[in-house]
Parts: C-alpha cells; structure tokens; sequence
C-alpha cells in the first residue's frame, strides 16, 4: 500500500511540475508574439482589446490560458498505467493482461498523440500526462532496483 500510495503522489507532483514549466514555456513563447506583433500585453485593457484584430485577440486569448493551472490526477493514473506495463512485460499470455495492455495502449496513444504535431492548445495537459508517465517508470526502475539491493 505504501508503494502505491507513494507512486501516486510522486507521479502527481510529477505531472505538475512538468505541466507548469510547459505553460512557462508557453507563456513565454505567446508574450514574445505579442510583443512582435506590437501588442504589449501589460498596457492592455478592454478598450484596447477590443480594438485589435481578431489574430491578435486570438494571441492575447491563448496567452491568457498559460496561466492555468492543472492538478495531476490524470496524470498519476498514468503513472500507474507505467508501472503496468512496466513490470508485466514477461505476462502477455493472459487474456486479462492483454486486455490491459490494449487500454494502457489507447490511453498512451491519446496521450501522446496531441503532441503529433505539435499545437500548444491541445498539448498542455498532454505534458502532465506524459511527467506522469515517466515518473511511474522511474519509479518501476526504483522498485526494481530496490528489490534486488534488498534481495
């Protein structure tokens, strides 16, 4: 229980912090064409939103939403989906682990797929999921790594 408990917040904490530097990133990267497109974001108020063209009301929108925040559940299920597949790899000849491994796949593949190509709206929280996932399998490496230290 332990384990479990401890891979879940792990892969949580995992998932927003690599959430949070992406929407840094993002946020960065909207504010920088703003600025090359002449709107200064810290002047602007509703007036002079409403008087710029519809592109960039679209940047200054999509600059808005980098200041979201995410929690990291989702991304802590993956975690677990990680250490699934991570430590039943030798168990393919079971039906239900089959079973498994086709969800575990649907749901890495809806995962990563947003990043294909890349497009910052539908990428953010793909990015948490993703932190999730890598925290699990770090964390299924540790495992492992302690078991035969332990052993």
């Amino acid at each position: 229980l332990k384990n479990y408990v401890l891979m879940y917040v792990l892969s949580s904490i995992f998932c927003v912090m690599s959430f949070n530097t992406f929407k840094n990133y993002e946020n960065k990267v909207y504010k920088q064409l703003l600025i090359n497109n002449g709107v200064f974001i810290e002047k602007l108020d509703s007036d002079t939103y409403d008087c710029l063209d519809k592109n960039k009301q679209t940047l200054v929108n999509k600059y808005d939403k980098t200041f979201q925040h995410g929690v990291g559940a989702s991304g802590a299920l993956l975690g677990f989906v990680a250490v699934f597949i991570f430590f039943n790899l030798q168990n393919l000849k079971k039906i239900k682990i089959i079973l498994l491994y086709i969800i575990s796949s649907y749901i890495l593949y809806f995962t990563l797929e947003p990043l294909f190509p890349y497009d910052f709206d539908r990428s953010g929280s793909s990015v948490g999921h993703i932190g999730g996932l890598v925290c699990g399998l770090l964390y299924s490496i540790y495992l492992i790594i302690k078991k035969r230290i332990l052993v």
